[in-house]
């Protein structure tokens, strides 16, 4: 996914990074996202959300779902805890850990 930049997926460096303390495993560094996830955000804000901010936040991960499936992956795992999000409002998709390359024929 990393090489398949889209401005609601989390960003990852193209390049592999280490430390000294750990020299011989390799690290992926992500984008640095600064107001964590849907799942905190919808337990510590009270009340309920407007219909605008719903479906503001339903469009945007859509629009990263739909440009995975039209380079053939899947996330399998979608879920408020992997729904990213920043201090200037942007929605991002994270956690491709069981994310899949679909197969066509």
């Amino acid at each position: 996914m990393a090489s398949k930049g889209h401005k609601n997926i989390i960003g990852i460096n193209k390049s592999y990074e280490w430390n000294d303390r750990d020299i011989d495993k390799f690290y992926l560094v992500m984008e640095w996202m600064d107001a964590g996830d849907l799942s905190t955000m919808l337990k510590t804000i009270p009340g309920e959300f407007s219909e605008e901010v719903i479906v503001y936040i339903i469009k945007q991960i859509l629009s990263a779902l739909e440009h995975m499936h039209k380079n053939n992956q899947i996330h399998r795992d979608l879920k408020p805890l992997n729904v990213m999000l920043t201090t200037d409002g942007k929605i991002k998709l994270g956690d491709f850990g069981l994310a899949a390359q679909l197969v066509v024929d």
